[in-house]
């Protein structure tokens, strides 16, 4: 998906250091590689700033990729699809709503109707020497730091296995250290550290338990599929016990941990139930 939000905001502030960055290089003061400086000067955000919070086109073709494979491991379960058999719903969002579209076209050419929508720790960033390999003569902010980190995660593509030139910017450390401190902060927000998320996801699970007690009563669904937030997914997995930490506040975790929200919770992740006879 495109950026939105605080992420856009502190993205936009980091697109000032870019040239900043090349003077630097120009200059002498840098570290960074030739070839790093030439990219990254090249580079341009495109659209990328401007469809705040929209799906994009490499987010589609995830979703409808993971349709196929679906299709292709359970052949039998996508034939003769009468209306009875499944429930294809999302959040009321214009990105969840198009992820579904993608998802529905994975599926190939099957008359499915969708249902209406519902309703639905700075201080471990290492700045210091970030910015003495940039080579820039003034101090970067924690949130200049991360604006760069998201132009990194972002504007990298998994399918096309093309690297954002802002990733060069940092070292496989850096890297680690701002996954780490982002991962406390869904941990928090999302998962076991507020005991109120496993609550919400409970909400999802008691939905499938119900769905799986229909099928075997014999008048259940074929195929249940909703499109959310990653946020309920990591709920989800929270209320199935999965990638527990007890506590995700020390450093000693930052490289041994089991909450890893890159490994379980990225772009076009998904959680997938089935129930076999």
């Amino acid at each position: 998906m495109y950026p939105s939000g605080d992420f856009l905001k502190r993205m936009k502030e980091a697109l000032f250091i870019k040239d900043d960055i090349v003077s630097s290089y120009e200059n002498g003061n840098s570290s960074l590689c030739a070839q790093d400086v030439d990219n990254l000067k090249n580079w341009s955000p495109g659209e990328d700033l401007v469809r705040e919070y929209e799906l994009h086109d490499e987010g589609y073709q995830e979703i409808m990729k993971l349709a196929q494979r679906l299709k292709k491991a359970f052949p039998k379960l996508f034939e003769l699809l009468d209306a009875k058999d499944y429930t294809f719903r999302s959040v009321n969002e214009e990105i969840a709503e198009n992820s579904m579209k993608g998802f529905i076209a994975g599926l190939g050419k099957l008359n499915i109707s969708v249902d209406s929508p519902w309703v639905a720790y700075d201080n471990l960033i290492s700045r210091d020497q970030i910015q003495k390999r940039l080579g820039i003569n003034y101090s970067l902010s924690n949130t200049n730091v991360m604006g760069m980190w998201d132009f990194c995660r972002y504007m990298t593509a998994g399918i096309d296995k093309k690297m954002s030139p802002w990733c060069a910017l940092f070292s496989t450390e850096d890297l680690k250290v701002m996954e780490y401190v982002d991962d406390i902060r869904e941990y928090f927000r999302n998962g076991y550290g507020n005991p109120t998320n496993k609550l919400f996801g409970e909400i999802a699970i008691a939905e499938l338990l119900k769905s799986f007690r229909e099928v075997i009563a014999g008048n259940g669904k074929k195929i249940a599929a909703y499109v959310t937030r990653a946020s309920t997914t990591e709920m989800i997995f929270s209320a199935l016990g999965l990638f527990n930490d007890r506590i995700l506040s020390t450093t000693s975790q930052k490289y041994d941990r089991k909450w890893m929200t890159s490994k379980f919770a990225g772009f076009a992740s998904n959680f997938i139930a089935v129930l076999n006879k």
